[in-house]
């Protein structure tokens, strides 16, 4: 079974992401902040993070660049999950650094969430 870790500070958005991935078929864990998302990617071994970018302590981007700079994390895939008008330029910045990472827009239809998933984890 494929691990998942999502990083995602609103309680609400995490909970439907986890049980929509759950039923799924995925064995899913949980972080609400930057640096506990880092933590746990450290100690789950994800295959693959899912990663909002407004976290409350560090930005997702610090976070996916963190993720990139460590020998044993680099290659998790990433799927960043984003309102495009809340971070305008933050999607270009990324892509342009980390064209690999996929993203899906909020609010996101479950079916959407799951195809990019299933798309990156392969």
């Amino acid at each position: 079974m494929k691990k998942i870790l999502i990083i995602e500070d609103e309680e609400d958005t995490r909970d439907i992401m986890k049980l929509v991935l759950t039923d799924s078929g995925f064995d899913v864990a949980t972080a609400a902040t930057g640096e506990a998302g880092l933590k746990a990617a450290k100690k789950e071994e994800p295959d693959l993070i899912v990663l909002d970018i407004l976290l409350p302590d560090i930005t997702g981007l610090t976070v996916l660049d963190r993720l990139k700079a460590d020998a044993k994390q680099k290659s998790i895939p990433v799927v960043i999950v984003t309102a495009v008008e809340k971070e305008i330029g933050i999607k270009e910045e990324i892509a342009g650094k980390y064209p690999e990472v996929g993203f899906v827009e909020k609010p996101f239809a479950v079916d959407d969430l799951v195809a990019r998933i299933r798309q990156k984890i392969r």
